[in-house]
């Protein structure tokens, strides 16, 4: 076929499709105060809406198209109009196809506002949002409604916007600085995808609000990954010479690896619900209703020296009839009650004795990941839990029994001051 022919059909395809749509403007313009535009309006408010915002951005490179040239035929400044070609806007998170004119002087002239309705980040925030909220790249076509010109919401092209949004998530999490703010708790868990392990860091500030800190992949919960988390946190600000009061799920390596990094200043708290459910393991389900009563009455006591003795009581006759329960129940006994020691509060020791406010921001996560059947790499693992942790983050009420940080923060100090001091006694 000759090329001049293929040209003319391709411009005359090009004439069609812009007759078209400037068409759909002009009869909307007509019928604007129409009983079936009111009657559109009612029952899709979301498709009228995405066509008056492709209008307007028609609307809008038109005028920068005059303002360039002048009006058809005309030359402004030595440009001129110069024919048009295919090309897109982006309207309420969607790709919306139009015929995009273009103009020419000594070379092609680019026109702002059409670079201004082709900006990605306009198209990655809503798909980020409706992916978050479990819709999969399948199903993404199928909950938007969507104009006759709208493109770019196949499954790949999703993934793909999905993928770039992630990652800005990533990269802007990375860059938070915490040299402006005292973190006396911090909690750290994992939570597992597909066999591999994230460790994710929790902190609680000075007046009582929670704020996502760090993440790290690895394989498992081991004390080189809580010990990489944890230094991350220090070169973005984090001091490591006031005292902090970790509380983790009783993991020795999650001990391990906090005392490495922050020394004395570091004191464990560990998870009471995690040493109930340990202990729980390890005993018969006929003696577990007498062994709870224990267990719950020993926490519930506000003296550490009667909360102890209270313990080391149920672990020796937990030694007859469970004696791995009993074994379970000592491992770390005095650790369990580092609240108790701290003389903190009833209601803010409800918060801090257990993981239970990082495990419930975890859950955001698994919720938002329960779609997702194949996981690639530790990439993908990071980008899909940090964006469900940041959504479970907006979420986040200040702390119960905040008003009571204070009084935290000094018994913290001052159990530090009392390390020190032993140290240099036994150091004399």
């Amino acid at each position: 076929m000759d090329k001049r022919y293929k040209r003319a059909i391709a411009r005359s395809k090009v004439r069609k499709s812009r007759e078209a749509v400037l068409r759909e403007a002009n009869e909307l313009q007509i019928s604007f105060f129409k009983e079936d535009l009111l009657k559109e309006l009612r029952e899709n408010v979301h498709n009228f809406a995405l066509r008056m915002g492709l209008l307007t951005g028609l609307e809008l490179i038109e005028s920068e198209v005059s303002e360039l040239c002048g009006g058809r035929y005309e030359r402004v400044g030595g440009a001129s109009r110069y024919g048009s070609q295919p090309g897109y806007i982006i309207v309420g998170g969607q790709k919306l196809a139009i015929e995009r004119p273009r103009v020419r002087g000594v070379k092609e002239v680019k026109l702002s506002t059409y670079k201004a309705l082709q900006r990605k980040d306009t198209l990655e925030e809503p798909v980020l949002a409706r992916m978050l909220r479990g819709v999969s790249t399948r199903q993404y076509e199928g909950v938007i409604e969507s104009t006759k010109h709208t493109f770019g919401v196949r499954r790949s092209s999703v993934s793909r916007h999905f993928r770039r949004a992630t990652k800005a998530v990533v990269e802007d999490f990375s860059n938070r600085c915490f040299d402006t703010a005292r973190y006396p708790v911090i909690f750290i868990d994992g939570i597992e995808y597909a066999g591999e392990m994230l460790v994710v860091g929790l902190g609680v500030t000075s007046d009582g609000n929670k704020e996502i800190l760090g993440i790290r992949h690895g394989a498992s919960e081991n004390k080189a990954v809580v010990t990489e988390v944890l230094e991350d946190l220090v070169a973005r600000g984090l001091s490591t010479t006031q005292a902090t009061l970790f509380v983790i799920d009783g993991g020795r390596a999650l001990a391990s690896g906090i005392k490495s990094v922050f020394g004395k200043y570091a004191v464990i708290q560990r998870c009471q619900v995690h040493k109930r459910r340990n202990i729980q393991a390890h005993v018969s389900e006929k003696n577990w209703p007498e062994v709870k009563k224990r267990i719950d009455r020993a926490y519930g006591y506000k003296s550490y020296d009667k909360a102890l003795s209270s313990l080391t009581s149920t672990a020796k006759w937990l030694d007859r009839i469970a004696p791995d329960a009993a074994a379970s129940l000592r491992e770390g006994m005095e650790e369990t009650i580092t609240v108790h020691k701290l003389n903190v509060p009833l209601l803010l020791r409800r918060s801090i004795s257990s993981t239970n406010i990082i495990e419930s921001a975890l859950s955001v996560a698994r919720r938002t990941t329960k779609r997702v059947t194949r996981w690639r790499d530790g990439d993908m693992r990071k980008r899909w839990c940090l964006s469900g942790l940041l959504k479970a983050e907006e979420q986040f009420q200040r702390l119960q029994g905040a008003t009571s940080m204070k009084d935290l923060i000094a018994k913290l100090d001052e159990i530090v001051e009392d390390k020190q001091v032993a140290s240099i006694l036994k150091v004399a």
